[in-house]
């Protein structure tokens, strides 16, 4: 199966995200468990929810996430979901681009995660009713 390039318009930019081979996906899945912990079924019920409603609930956990855990871990983190990803056909710069722009940086990161782990979300939901 071939990765799945996603586009999407966040703040009037448009992303680009294709997805990362199985084994590339495995390793960020359990990075991302081990950082983000129980806060993993809270993002899943935000999953196809209102923009507003995403964000409220991403805020939450990030806030939570960032009182716990190592800063250096979240930043490699953050960085490293944003390889694949494009902004207005340019490779995503963090620095450049979401500087005095956190907000937009999280809905993009929210998405990038809604479609690299969707079926993930989407199973552990029906387990969960």
């Amino acid at each position: 199966m071939t990765c799945e390039t996603f586009t999407t318009n966040i703040n009037e930019h448009e992303y680009a995200y294709t997805q990362l081979p199985a084994t590339k996906s495995l390793k960020l899945k359990y990075k991302l468990i081990g950082i983000i912990g129980g806060s993993v079924l809270e993002m899943q019920q935000a999953i196809g929810a209102e923009d507003d409603m995403q964000l409220k609930v991403f805020s939450h956990v990030v806030k939570e996430i960032f009182s716990q855990a190592d800063p250096d871990e979240l930043v490699n983190l953050i960085s490293d979901v944003f390889i694949p990803c494009f902004r207005d056909k340019e490779r995503v710069d963090i620095d450049r681009d979401f500087t005095g722009n956190t907000v937009e940086m999280y809905k993009a990161f929210s998405w990038i995660l809604e479609m690299e782990y969707r079926d993930f979300f989407e199973e552990l939901q029906a387990m969960l009713g």
